[in-house]
């Protein structure tokens, strides 16, 4: 089972996602501040814009930068 997301304003901050399925979501622009997904499939996941800080848990070898989410060292609301 996939999932797919379609808003820009999704709030998944310190949301446990670890091992979910989350082929192909869309989470451009999503809140993923402390959210852990270690070990969540984001293959084809669109990530652009998406927020997280040095709290959030992503998959052993997987590159957010590259996948143009930024980096937040302010609160959220602020970034």
């Amino acid at each position: 089972m996939s999932i797919a997301i379609y808003n820009w304003s999704t709030n998944l901050s310190r949301a446990h996602l670890s091992g979910a399925i989350l082929d192909d979501a869309d989470l451009r622009g999503a809140n993923l501040v402390g959210a852990d997904l270690r070990g969540a499939n984001l293959n084809g996941a669109k990530l652009e814009d998406a927020v997280t800080d040095k709290g959030t848990r992503w998959p052993d070898g997987f590159d957010y930068r590259a996948r143009g989410v930024r980096i937040c060292e302010q609160p959220v609301g602020l970034c």
